[in-house]
């Protein structure tokens, strides 16, 4: 029942969109990701500002805006002949395509950071800029989230198709 290749094209679309929100706003404002990162790394850092926290929630709405109406337009796309069932497992393994590019793009900056030199100040040789199993965990409650996250999507997705 499951279409792979739209997963794979729909995961892509949804991994190309928010990735560069991602990195680039890592690049311009790390600190706005403190509470993305082990624990170790924001408390060998000052506290968040109001100035950050207020750019961190734009930034992190901006990507769950992207999320929801790709991941809608995914379900409707996919259709719901077969079923929400599937059509919400359908919007699930997109969403868990962009989880596995996610973490594979954690991992790959956690490799290309220099723990001597990393880019938030005061952190330097903070053990998290080489705790590669903190993003995974994460990743797996990603997974999680992602479980209600995808009946959300789908269920946008089947109001656009019956109401649009």
């Amino acid at each position: 029942m499951i279409n792979w290749s739209l997963v794979l094209i729909d995961g892509t679309v949804l991994s190309l969109l928010i990735v560069p929100i991602v990195i680039f706003s890592f690049l311009r404002r790390p600190r706005i990701w403190l509470g993305d990162f082990p624990d170790d790394i924001a408390a060998s850092t000052d506290p968040i500002t109001p100035e950050e926290k207020s750019l961190a929630a734009k930034v992190g709405l901006s990507v769950v805006a992207v999320m929801l109406v790709v991941l809608a337009l995914s379900s409707a796309r996919f259709g719901f002949e077969s079923g929400f069932f599937w059509a919400a497992l359908h919007t699930f393994l997109v969403f868990q395509f962009f989880n596995i590019v996610d973490i594979s793009m954690d991992w790959v900056m956690l490799w290309r950071i220099d723990p001597a030199d990393p880019p938030i100040p005061g952190t330097a040789n903070a053990p998290g800029w080489t705790n590669y199993s903190f993003h995974f965990w994460a990743s797996v409650k990603g997974s999680v989230i992602g479980l209600p996250f995808a009946a959300i999507a789908a269920g946008l997705g089947w109001l656009a198709v019956t109401y649009l």
